[in-house]
């Protein structure tokens, strides 16, 4: 019975040794990495900006003391204008727009300076060596500038008219340099319209259009 005894201590000890103790305060595995929420503002997009509308007007007046009638035509960047008394003085002046500001010339030193408001205009005109001060204001169709070319007896005609808001027209014939006053015009049928037997080729002249002879 001894002998059983200490062979049964003997197994007891070698199973003891070959079965491992659990290690005390191993380390457990790391969790995983927490996901970090992305706070940050969103990008705001670039506000987007629309061009300017393009100004697209017709200016009509007269001078301070009435010797002149003033048409401006106005598009965008660029101008075309008409100066004239009815009877023998007349400019074709054409030139740009900046801003407000109006900056036109014409042959023999013709020139028109003015400063723009939505409804009007305001400046200075130079013709026949006068320097006048005029005053104008936004006028829709068929107000405007006109512009005729017709060959009559063989010698080439221009003529130049301004409508005013009330039908009154004013405007030159220059037949080859001999300058009187305008036939009338129709501004409703400008294809229609005959001069001494001749057929005119009426246009309506808009800003940027050229007039001025070259």
């Amino acid at each position: 019975m001894a002998a059983v005894g200490v062979l049964a201590a003997i197994v007891l000890v070698v199973s003891m040794v070959r079965t491992p103790a659990a290690v005390v305060g191993a380390a457990a595995p790391a969790p995983p990495p927490l996901a970090i929420a992305d706070t940050s503002a969103p990008a705001t997009p670039a506000p987007t900006t629309s061009a300017a509308p393009t100004r697209e007007s017709v200016f009509i007046g007269h001078s301070s003391g009435n010797e002149m009638t003033v048409a401006v035509a106005v598009a965008g960047e660029e101008a075309s204008a008409y100066i004239c008394d009815g009877e023998r003085i007349e400019a074709w002046l054409e030139g740009t727009v900046s801003g407000e500001q109006v900056n036109l010339q014409g042959r023999n030193g013709a020139q028109l300076t003015a400063t723009l408001t939505e409804n009007a205009a305001l400046g200075t005109v130079t013709v026949a060596e006068q320097q006048l001060p005029f005053s104008a204001a936004v006028a829709g169709p068929p107000a405007g500038i006109y512009e005729g070319k017709a060959t009559v007896d063989g010698k080439p005609n221009r003529i130049g008219w301004i409508v005013l808001p009330s039908g009154r027209q004013v405007g030159i014939n220059n037949a080859a340099g001999n300058r009187g006053p305008a036939p009338a015009l129709d501004p409703n049928d400008i294809g229609g319209l005959e001069f001494a037997g001749a057929k005119v080729e009426v246009q309506r002249i808009d800003g940027g259009d050229p007039v001025v002879p070259r």
